[in-house]
C-alpha cells in the first residue's frame, strides 16, 4: 500500500520491521542521482526533489531486509502528461509484463534517448512482444478527460518474415486482448514510422484499475500475424503517453452578415458545420466537414439554420446550439422560450378530454409535444408572442407524427386514417372536419401543412386580439375513437410562406 499524495510517501507498517529504507532517484536537471533516506517512520515528506522516483524497503536487525517495493514518482509535467520520457527518471516505469502464458516475452533493455524518447527491447513470447507502463500516479479519467493518446514507433521487430503488425492496448491478464492482434484498442504498425494510438476512457477502463497493484499499469503488446518465433527482439520508441481532454461543443455562434463565427474550442482539430435552409418548409441539409477556423463565410446558402460540432483526435462533440440567419421564421424552436407556447386545446362540447401531457425542446430545433387524445381527437395549440400576427401570404408548419396511440385497425378492421390540421377555438371549428385545411398523415415521416392567409382567417379560426381564438388551434383526428391514445408529435418550423 505505498501512496504518494503530493510529495509525501506513506506506506502500510511492516510487523517486526526495525525501520524503513526509501530510495530516491531524482532529476537534478542534467542527471538522474540516487539517495537512500533511513527512517523509522511509515511517512516521509520528499520536497527537497523537484521529480523524484521513489520506493521503500524494511530493515530488520535479525534478518534480511525485504525486497523494494513498487515505485511511487512525482513529475512536474503538464496537466495532459502521463508520461513523457524526458529524462531517466521513467527508467523505473517500463518493465516486461509477466502475464501467465506469455511469461518468455521480456524487457532486454530500456534506454533514454535524450531526445524525449524512451528505446524499449523487447523479446518476444511467440507472436507477443510484452511490456507495461506504470504511471508514476493514478490516470485522471474523470469527466474532463475523452482518453488517452501513445506516440509510439515500431523500428524493428526481430522477425525474418515481416508479419502484419499490430500496436495494441491489453489487459494485465492473459485472455484480455492478447489474442485479438486487430481489436479496437490496437493500430495496424507501418514500420519505422511515429504513430499515435487512440484510446477513448471506455477503452482505458476495460483494462485499468487504480486501487489493483497490477492493473493500475498500462499494458502494451506488439502483437505479429504469421510471425510465430519466440525470442524475436522488437525495438520500439514511446515518446510520449498523454491525456486527451474531453471534446466540448462550440459556443457563441452569431451571424456577422452572412458570415458565422464561433468561439475556438481548446484541443479542437477542426469543425463540422451542419447547414439547414428551409424553402417553404422543404429542408435542404449540407454537411461541412474539416473547417480550420472559427468562422465560415454562408454567403452561397442564403438563409438557413446552422450548427457546429466539434473534432479531436478522439472523434466530436456533440452539435452546439443552432444559430439562424432567417427572416422567415415565426417559431423555430430552436430553444425553450422564456414562457409556454404551447398549452392544450380549451374546446367547448366533448373536446376538453384532450390534453397536452408533455412539451420538450430538442436539441435539434424541434419541440416534442404528447397530447392525450380526446375520443378521436388530439388537440393542441400554439400561442403566438402577439394577439395580432400578421400572417403576410400565409404560413408552412413543419411536422411528424411519430405515433398516434391508436391501433393500426379498428374494431370492423378498417384501416388507421390520420389528418393533421388546422382548426378553430371551438368545438365547431373545424374538428369534425378532418380533411378541411388539413394533410393526411404518414407516421414517422416529416410532412409540411400550407395554410394560406384566407385558410387561416376563415370561419373565423383566427380572430385578432380576441379571447381565444388567437391562438393557432391544431388537430390530429382519427378515424378511430379512443380517449386514452397519446400521440408523440414534432414541429420543427413554423414559416412564412416564401413567394416563388
Amino acid at each position: 500500500n505505498i501512496d504518494l499524495e503530493g510529495k509525501v510517501l506513506s506506506w502500510d507498517a511492516v510487523t517486526e520491521a526495525k525501520g524503513y529504507n526509501v530510495e530516491v532517484a531524482y532529476y537534478d536537471g542534467s542527471k538522474v542521482e540516487t539517495v537512500i533516506l533511513p527512517t523509522t517512520d511509515t511517512t516521509i515528506d520528499l520536497s527537497d526533489y523537484a521529480e523524484f522516483n521513489a520506493k521503500v524497503q524494511a530493515t530488520s536487525d535479525t534478518i534480511y531486509n525485504s525486497e523494494w517495493s513498487i515505485s511511487k514518482g512525482f513529475r512536474n509535467v503538464s496537466d495532459n502528461t502521463i508520461a513523457d520520457f524526458g529524462n531517466e527518471l521513467y527508467e523505473l516505469d517500463v518493465h516486461s509484463s509477466n502475464i501467465t502464458g506469455y511469461t518468455n516475452s521480456v524487457v532486454d533493455s530500456v534506454t533514454y534517448n535524450g531526445d524525449g524518447a524512451v528505446e524499449i527491447q523487447v523479446k518476444s513470447s511467440y507472436n507477443n512482444h510484452n511490456f507495461n507502463v506504470i504511471p508514476s500516479s493514478a490516470l485522471n479519467l474523470d469527466d474532463s478527460v475523452s482518453g488517452i493518446a501513445i506516440r509510439f514507433k515500431v523500428v524493428s521487430t526481430g522477425y525474418e518474415t515481416n508479419p502484419t503488425l499490430y500496436f495494441k492496448y491489453v489487459g494485465y491478464l492473459a485472455n484480455s486482448g492478447y489474442d485479438n492482434a486487430n481489436a479496437t484498442n490496437g493500430i495496424e504498425v507501418t514500420l519505422d514510422t511515429w504513430q499515435t494510438l487512440v484510446l477513448s476512457k471506455e477503452q482505458v477502463q476495460l483494462y485499468y484499475d487504480a486501487s489493483d497493484d497490477n492493473q493500475s499499469k498500462l499494458y502494451f503488446t506488439l502483437r505479429a500475424l504469421g510471425g510465430k518465433k519466440t525470442g524475436a527482439v522488437a525495438t520500439i520508441l514511446l515518446d510520449d503517453i498523454s491525456y486527451i481532454e474531453k471534446i466540448t461543443p462550440a459556443t457563441n455562434l452569431a451571424f456577422d452578415g452572412n458570415v458565422l463565427t464561433w468561439d475556438a474550442v481548446a484541443g479542437a482539430t477542426s469543425y463540422n458545420v451542419k447547414v439547414n435552409q428551409y424553402n417553404n418548409g422543404t429542408v435542404t441539409t449540407t454537411d461541412l466537414t474539416s473547417i480550420t477556423t472559427n468562422s465560415i463565410d454562408l454567403t452561397a446558402y442564403g438563409e438557413c439554420e446552422v450548427s457546429v460540432q466539434t473534432v479531436n483526435s478522439v472523434g466530436t462533440s456533440s452539435w452546439s446550439s443552432i444559430c439562424s440567419n432567417r427572416t422567415d421564421v415565426i417559431y423555430d424552436f430552436n430553444s425553450e422560450p422564456s414562457e409556454p407556447i404551447i398549452a392544450s386545446t380549451t374546446t367547448a362540447n366533448g373536446y376538453t378530454g384532450s390534453t397536452v401531457n408533455s412539451v420538450t425542446y430538442n436539441d435539434d430545433g424541434t419541440v416534442e409535444i404528447e397530447v392525450k387524445s380526446s375520443y378521436k381527437n388530439q388537440n393542441f395549440n400554439i400561442i403566438p408572442q402577439t394577439k395580432d400576427l400578421d400572417f403576410k401570404e400565409g404560413i408552412v408548419i413543419r411536422f411528424k407524427v411519430v405515433s398516434s396511440g391508436y391501433p393500426a385497425k379498428d374494431a370492423n378492421n378498417n384501416d388507421l386514417s390520420l389528418y393533421f390540421r388546422y382548426v378553430g377555438a371551438g368545438a365547431t371549428g373545424g374538428y369534425n372536419d378532418a380533411t378541411a385545411y388539413g394533410v393526411a398523415v404518414t407516421v414517422g415521416e416529416w410532412q409540411t401543412l400550407t395554410l394560406t392567409k384566407a385558410q387561416i382567417d376563415a370561419s373565423g379560426y383566427y380572430v385578432a386580439n380576441s379571447t381565444n381564438a388567437w391562438k393557432l388551434h391544431f388537430s390530429l383526428i382519427s378515424n378511430i375513437g379512443n380517449g386514452n391514445a397519446v400521440a408523440t408529435i414534432l414541429i420543427d418550423d413554423i414559416s412564412y410562406i416564401i413567394a416563388e
